[in-house]
């Protein structure tokens, strides 16, 4: 089996509350790189911290969640910072003020800053603070974005798609990368950059196939979320994303599939599960349960896909499909 990514937690609040302080600004320079902070706070609030990050190839997607504290980056930080990276900071909720390059942001939820570890920088959490930060490698983002030093401390998300369509990705991305092989992890890592860099140059066109790869990691993610919903089809999915169906449809067929389909055997699949470990339900109820309208369709669907009725898989334990093809089967793109 594929070596799987590693996920790696930090949490301030495990030491007393004397050595916090101290602790925090440790784990600030492993996971954020390295910042002077203030080691002494009358507030005991501002070392109330934890981080989780995992490793996407060469590029970390860190969470970070903390109490209102602040710290700068000056000639000292900078050189003993092993590398050269790009922060792409998103912010979750709270507030937090970023200040580079005689540039100052003022980062409310959603909103989205890029900052240079080479360059001076300083920060203030004004109060409690939920953010995702992205690290690439600075010559990475550089190859696709030459004047991406021109973007610090700006904020993005309200001026293009592209960086709230990012947003969403690494939110998928952060959730799903400890599942990920090696293989996995170089294709995501290459759609983040791509994505990251539409974000930065709005006026050029990002690689419409990794533009295209993220939005079908985000629409699947939202499938996932919503299945029970009967108002949940092609057409609202799209809409909910802030995108044509048309796009939406050339999204999946880059991966020789439809909306349609993924849809289908999502919810059949979650009627199955249910089935095999309720062997009391009815059939009606599982599949109003997972946003089939009409009992007498799912079943017949159901039978298509596993080779036996709904009611006969019950206490009988996992069936799997009986075409082992039948995912593009022509009766599933309909």
């Amino acid at each position: 089996m594929p070596a799987l990514l590693p996920v790696e937690r930090f949490d301030v609040r495990s030491f007393e509350p004397e050595e916090r302080p101290e602790a925090w600004r440790e784990v600030l320079a492993t996971t954020h790189l390295p910042w002077r902070m203030p080691l002494a706070s009358t507030d005991s609030r501002a070392q109330g911290a934890w981080v989780q990050r995992v490793r996407v190839d060469d590029v970390s997607v860190v969470d970070c969640g903390c109490d209102p504290c602040g710290g700068t980056r000056g000639s000292a930080e900078i050189a003993s910072t092993e590398g050269e990276f790009f922060g792409v900071l998103m912010n979750l909720s709270g507030r937090e003020v970023l200040a580079q390059d005689g540039r100052t942001a003022e980062l409310t939820p959603g909103e989205v800053v890029v900052w240079d570890s080479r360059r001076a920088a300083e920060f203030v959490v004004v109060e409690p603070l939920l953010k995702r930060t992205v690290f690439v490698p600075r010559e990475q983002l550089a190859a696709l974005c030459p004047h991406v030093d021109r973007a610090t401390a700006i904020g993005l998300a309200r001026r293009t798609p592209a960086a709230r369509l990012l947003v969403a990705y690494v939110a998928t991305l952060a959730a799903l990368a400890p599942t990920f092989d090696a293989a996995t992890a170089i294709t995501a890592r290459n759609t983040t950059l791509e994505l990251l860099a539409a974000s930065l140059r709005p006026d050029a066109s990002a690689g419409t196939a990794s533009v295209r790869a993220g939005l079908f990691a985000l629409a699947c993610e939202r499938m996932e979320r919503h299945l029970g919903d009967s108002r949940l089809t092609p057409a609202t999915l799209a809409r909910s994303l802030g995108v044509s169906l048309r796009t939406l449809q050339l999204a999946f067929a880059d991966q020789d599939d439809t909306v349609a389909a993924s849809l289908r055997r999502r919810r059949l699949a979650r009627a199955h599960a249910d089935l095999v470990r309720e062997a009391t339900i009815s059939v009606t109820e599982v599949a109003f349960r997972w946003g089939f309208v009409d009992s007498g369709h799912f079943s017949r669907l159901f039978r298509r896909a596993y080779g036996v009725s709904p009611s006969a898989v019950r206490g009988r334990g996992p069936v799997e499909p009986s075409n082992p093809v039948w995912r593009a089967a022509s009766w599933l793109r309909e």
